[in-house]
């Protein structure tokens, strides 16, 4: 698509196409030494800072982003608080202090409240039992194409009968949900969205597992869909789901307004404050 780069391919021999592993691996590295200079040259002496942080995309391969932010003569040099800057003496944070010992530790305060969330939702031994059942049931369902095909041929006939019956409303990108979504290791808000998509596709996705245990093309796909089918329709099960799906509303809420680049220190202290009474009322 570079117009430069295609006159210079439109001038070379015909098998000359630089496409092998070896030569867009030289390429990448011309490429980043060219970034590395001009970075170089914009900050010069003046201070800056580093953000780095990941993010588990649907493969379930982990995405690390790096952020180079500029400041001003007074600012110092910081990094982000993300679990693999943690190690004490391997992560990031010991090689950013023993280069730069001034440099100051800043928690992203929405990952912050996500990672505390996580860590004591796994102490409520009901609430971690169901992210594990969830977690089943979403793999079980979406781990295969065929599956996931079937999920959605379902949940369209159920969207047409509920028409007909006007429980629910017709309009421009509504009913548009017909896939599961994973709960990220970190994200909290990940956690959020997968169990309203599974509220949401709960009764497609019962029809496909009990479709399963009665067609199953072997018994280990049986016997999970049985076992699955039985587990999603607990009492137990159900009832942490919507408490934890009400839970989680609150919660997300206070996350997303964390997030905000116009929300000042005063705001962000009087929502945790409300946050907190909300989730004491429930």
């Amino acid at each position: 698509m570079n117009p430069e780069i295609g006159s210079i391919l439109e001038k070379a021999t015909k098998n000359a196409k630089y496409t092998s592993a070896e030569i867009q691996r030289e390429i990448l590295k011309i490429i980043a030494g060219i970034v590395r200079d001009k970075i170089r040259e914009e900050i010069g002496e003046t201070k800056f800072c580093i953000l780095v942080d990941e993010a588990i995309d649907e493969s379930n391969k982990e995405q690390m982003a790096i952020i180079l932010r500029y400041v001003d003569r007074d600012g110092k040099q910081g990094y982000d608080g993300t679990n693999n800057m943690l190690g004490e003496w391997n992560g990031f944070q010991a090689l950013f202090l023993k280069d730069s010992p001034h440099a100051y530790y800043i928690h992203c305060f929405a990952h912050k409240l996500q990672l505390a969330l996580v860590a004591v939702s796994k102490e409520v031994h009901d609430v971690w039992r169901l992210f594990s059942t969830l977690t089943s049931a979403i793999n079980f369902v979406g781990s295969f194409a065929k599956r996931h095909f079937q999920l959605k041929s379902i949940r369209k006939d159920e969207i047409n009968d509920l028409i007909e019956s006007g429980e629910i409303d017709t309009g421009t990108g509504a009913n548009q949900d017909c896939s599961l979504i994973r709960a990220g290791a970190t994200r909290w808000s990940s956690h959020f969205n997968s169990v309203r998509r599974f509220i949401g596709l709960f009764g497609s996705v019962s029809i496909l597992l009990q479709d399963l245990v009665d067609k199953g093309l072997n018994s280990n796909i049986r016997g999970e869909a049985k076992g699955l089918c039985l587990d999603i329709k607990s009492f137990d099960f159900v009832f942490v789901l919507f408490f934890m799906h009400e839970v989680l509303g609150i919660s997300e809420k206070l996350c997303q307004t964390l997030q905000k680049n116009d929300i000042d220190i005063l705001n962000a202290m009087n929502l945790v404050s409300t946050t907190r009474i909300n989730l004491q009322q429930i």
